[in-house]
């Protein structure tokens, strides 16, 4: 017996063939790309109603949606491997589709549809980037991602790229060839070292003959200020004020941040309880940078941080915005000499480990210990780019590769990892 030979009355008037459209999310997205199928047998594994492939001739609506497009054929419809059940939605007779023979295409993630990705790529690739830029932006600028987390070995990532721009540009970066044997591992030759080399002069947007920039010391104080008041901590007042890290060094880059660091006696603040103090600072830090993503000076990312005075950060390059004068004068690294292939082949195998962790906690996959794991492995981090900039200062290989593992959004991928697994394993469904 034929199943539902009903068609709309503007049938042959639809193009053939026919574009249909699925709403579906980001892991479901995944699987199809990673399967080459979409399975009604999966139920809501592949975001269907189980038993069921159905589609629809229009978008539902962006908002924060997830959609992808196939064709079909309308001789799909005279042998009965789909049908319509009103006029715009539609199911398949089979449980599986092959979406090599329905030319799939991504139409939105997280409502962002062709356009705003290729805007994101003009703003990446388009200026001298390549395609862990654009990645990179992607996690960095739309919220809406934090689910989905796209990484350069995303099925979706990959899928996007070639149908947007092609599959030379996944050549390129390593992702298709022979040459990479793994999807999923970073290759030190990825690893740009260009940004990191010294300059042979400080930053001429934030200095002016040795002194900062007038018009950005105001700034910043201004934000201190802003800043002490979400602390709440009375009438104790700061010891100091100072700009420190690359962009106080010769060092500096467009990965840059302007580090602004709040001077304290923590045991002003709660005598004998350090630690405590410290987790309320750092609470207070995350929260004020959730709440000022977008706070920049010159192109610059501002991030600002409260700093014991008995335990000052180790940094050549030290100035205090309140009295207006180095405290610790910038090393201009005439004779650094960077560890190159080290530092290359130490932070892509890094990369490579912190992508795993991500693969498992995406997979469900030994989530009972996978949160220490990854907070043993960012205290290592920590700990070494201390143990770097104590004895090698700013162009230490530790500190090198804390910066290139930061600013290409592996940190947050680690922070991701650490609070999302303990969630995960301690739930019940």
């Amino acid at each position: 017996m034929r199943l539902n030979e009903w068609k709309p009355d503007f049938f042959d008037s639809l193009p053939d063939p026919i574009r249909v459209y699925h709403g579906t999310d980001f892991g479901t997205l995944d699987n199809i790309l990673r399967s080459g199928r979409i399975s009604a047998k999966e139920g809501h594994r592949h975001g269907e109603t189980y038993g069921i492939n159905w589609f629809s001739l229009r978008v539902g609506g962006y908002g924060m949606g997830t959609y992808f497009s196939i064709d079909i054929p309308k001789t799909d419809f005279d042998n009965y491997k789909f049908h319509f059940m009103n006029n715009s939605d539609l199911t398949s007779n089979d449980d599986v589709i092959r979406i090599d023979g329905y030319n799939l295409r991504i139409v939105t993630i997280g409502g962002g549809d062709e356009e705003y990705f290729r805007r994101a790529w003009d703003n990446t690739v388009g200026n001298g980037g390549d395609v862990f830029d654009f990645v990179n932006y992607l996690n960095r600028v739309n919220r809406e991602f934090k689910e989905w987390q796209p990484t350069v070995d995303n099925p979706a990532v990959i899928y996007l790229i070639r149908q947007l721009f092609g599959d030379n540009e996944l050549v390129k970066a390593g992702l298709l060839g022979e040459s990479r044997k793994k999807l999923s591992e970073v290759k030190a030759s990825d690893i740009n070292m260009s940004p990191f080399k010294p300059k042979s002069e400080l930053n001429p947007k934030l200095w002016v003959n040795g002194k900062i920039n007038s018009r950005v010391r105001v700034r910043l104080l201004d934000i201190a200020d802003d800043f002490m008041d979400e602390l709440a901590i009375g009438d104790i007042k700061p010891e100091d004020i100072v700009l420190t890290g690359s962009l106080s060094n010769y060092n500096w880059s467009k990965y840059s941040d302007i580090d602004l660091h709040i001077v304290i006696d923590f045991s002003k603040v709660y005598p004998g309880k350090k630690d405590f103090v410290e987790d309320y600072f750092k609470t207070k830090r995350e929260a004020w940078t959730e709440s000022h993503g977008e706070l920049k000076i010159y192109g610059y990312p501002v991030e600002v941080s409260v700093e014991d005075s008995k335990n000052p950060a180790m940094s050549t390059g030290v100035y205090s915005i309140v009295k207006n004068e180095w405290i610790v004068e910038p090393d201009d690294f005439d004779n650094a000499e960077l560890n190159s292939a080290y530092i290359r082949k130490h932070s892509a195998k890094l990369m490579t480990k912190i992508d795993a962790m991500l693969s498992d906690y995406n997979n469900r996959k030994g989530l009972d210990n996978l949160d220490s794991k990854a907070y043993n492995l960012f205290m290592n981090l920590r700990r070494q780019r201390q143990e770097s900039l104590s004895t090698s200062g700013e162009m230490g290989s530790g500190n090198i590769i804390y910066k290139i593992l930061k600013h290409s959004g592996y940190l947050d991928k680690l922070w991701d990892v650490i609070n999302g697994a303990y969630d995960r394993s301690m739930s019940m469904p």
